[in-house]
């Protein structure tokens, strides 16, 4: 471990897996690279800077455009879009149990 990591780094050692904890982001890539190459199981989670959020747009009006919302969220709340779509909400027919008619079948006295 001393060969790979530069900097900072503890391990912890549980009843079925050591865990290490490294500061650097450099020093993180340079242990999973070491790791996939020696073919171990391990895993890791994303840093948070690489984290990606999804968001769900409720209230727009039907003919207005990706660009037009990825262009907005860019200008005026800095944020940069992976990706942006279009989710249709088919909206459901059936009649909930309690509105439902009554239906004869053919037992009652």
């Amino acid at each position: 471990m001393k060969q790979i990591v530069k900097g900072k780094f503890s391990v912890k050692h549980t009843n079925n897996s050591t865990i290490l904890f490294v500061e650097e982001k450099e020093d993180h890539e340079k242990m999973v690279s070491n790791i996939r190459a020696e073919k171990l199981p391990y895993h890791t989670y994303s840093n948070r800077d690489e984290k990606t959020h999804a968001f769900i747009l409720r209230g727009l009006a039907d003919e207005t455009k990706i660009e037009n919302i990825d262009e907005d969220l860019s200008e005026e709340y800095e944020i940069k879009a992976k990706n942006i779509f279009r989710m249709n909400n088919k909206k459901s027919t059936a009649v909930p149990c309690h509105n439902a008619p009554p239906v004869d079948t053919g037992l009652s006295e």
